[in-house]
């Protein structure tokens, strides 16, 4: 008989099977390029490991927000201390998903750098919601000569129990 018990986020990166990080109704999420990551999740995972952010010096955020559309009225009452999240999509590239409001505040503020969570390709894939989008993510791997060997696809396998 199969367990039907769901894996934490720890377990499930410790294991490093892929198992979707389905939202409830009250997570947030963000969505690039048919992906939808579980930013709820992540900070849950951020918290829980005690990681520490780092500060990103503006040159290297700026476009972060070409990439959706923020509501500047909004944006100046946000809380610059909450840092945002970045993940790692390829060697070459990485993508804010969390924090684009705060961003814009700290462009307008001047501000010469902005705090930032980095969460590397391994632990990031265990955030995506679904199995489409952990193909996807290997699309743009393939596309800059990094797919998912043999091995990792193995790994990666849907997780029956979730």
């Amino acid at each position: 008989m199969r367990s039907t018990a769901k894996m934490t986020i720890e377990q499930s990166i410790k294991i490093n099977k892929f198992v979707p990080r389905k939202p409830n109704y009250k997570d947030e999420q963000f969505y690039y390029a048919g992906i939808w990551w579980n930013v709820s999740s992540m900070l849950e995972y951020i918290e829980a490991k005690g990681l520490q952010p780092r500060e990103y010096a503006m040159v290297q955020l700026r476009t972060a927000n070409d990439l959706v559309e923020v509501d500047h009225e909004y944006a100046l009452t946000t809380d610059l201390s909450k840092p945002g999240i970045i993940i790692q999509l390829t060697r070459e590239h990485s993508l804010m998903v969390d924090g684009h409001h705060r961003l814009y505040r700290a462009i307008v503020e001047s501000r010469s750098t902005y705090p930032a969570y980095y969460l590397s390709l391994d632990e990031q894939i265990h955030f995506i919601t679904d199995r489409d989008g952990l193909n996807r993510l290997n699309s743009f791997r393939k596309l800059s000569g990094q797919p998912f060997n043999n091995g990792e696809r193995e790994d990666l396998r849907w997780n029956r129990y979730n």
